[in-house]
C-alpha cells in the first residue's frame, strides 16, 4: 500500500526528512510529506505505530485517536499529543 502523509507540527520528523529546511512549523500549517510510505502498522488505537518509508527509513508515533474515512481512497486521521497526521491511501 502507498500513502500520502500530511501532518502538522512535527518539527523533528520534518527536519529529519528535509521538508522544512530547518524552519519551525505552526500547528495550523499543513505540509505534505512527499516520500510514499510502503507499509503501515495499525495494530490497535493504543499502541505505537511504525511507519516505513520507501527509502527503508522508519519512524514511530504514539496515537491518541485514529479515525478512518471513506472506502477508496481510505483516509486515516491520527491524532497524537503534539501533532495531527493525515494518511491518504493512494
Amino acid at each position: 500500500m502507498n500513502f500520502k502523509l500530511t501532518f502538522t507540527n512535527n518539527k523533528g520528523i520534518m527536519e529529519k526528512y528535509g521538508s522544512t529546511q530547518g524552519r519551525s512549523i505552526s500547528t495550523n500549517k499543513i505540509v505534505e510529506f512527499i516520500k510514499p510510505l510502503i507499509s503501515i502498522d495499525l495494530p490497535n488505537m493504543a499502541a505505537q505505530m511504525r511507519f516505513c518509508l520507501e527509502s527503508g527509513e522508519g519512524f514511530k508515533i504514539f496515537p491518541q485517536k485514529i479515525s478512518v474515512q471513506g472506502n477508496s481512497p481510505k483516509i486515516y486521521t491520527i491524532k497524537t499529543a503534539r501533532s495531527l497526521y493525515v494518511f491518504e491511501e493512494l
